[in-house]
């Protein structure tokens, strides 16, 4: 079972304060925040997360960018995840519940 959100972030959100002066890009940590908000919502997980694992970080989110966030369970309490922009992966990982 799959679920998919897009977003696209102004720039002025607060977790890009900070996160780089003079360029901003979406850390890490608030991609992570986002999946598992997504992964929640659309298939009860938590509250507990256990591990992030396999993270990987291919391109840069910047303001302005449209990106998709696809999360999908893959069962054993673990949900897959990856952000595109332009159907290319940006990141990705497993949250393990």
């Amino acid at each position: 079972m799959k679920s998919q959100k897009c977003f696209e972030f102004s720039g002025n959100e607060p977790f890009f304060e900070g996160h780089f002066p003079g360029m901003p890009v979406l850390p890490g940590v608030m991609q992570v925040q986002l999946a598992r908000e997504l992964a929640e919502k659309s298939f009860g997980c938590g509250p507990v997360l256990r591990a992030v694992r396999k993270m990987k970080f291919a391109r840069m989110i910047l303001p302005g960018d449209k990106v998709e966030l696809e999360v999908e369970d893959v069962g054993g309490g673990t949900i897959a995840y990856v952000f595109t922009k332009g159907g290319s992966p940006c990141s990705s990982g497993l949250l393990s519940y």
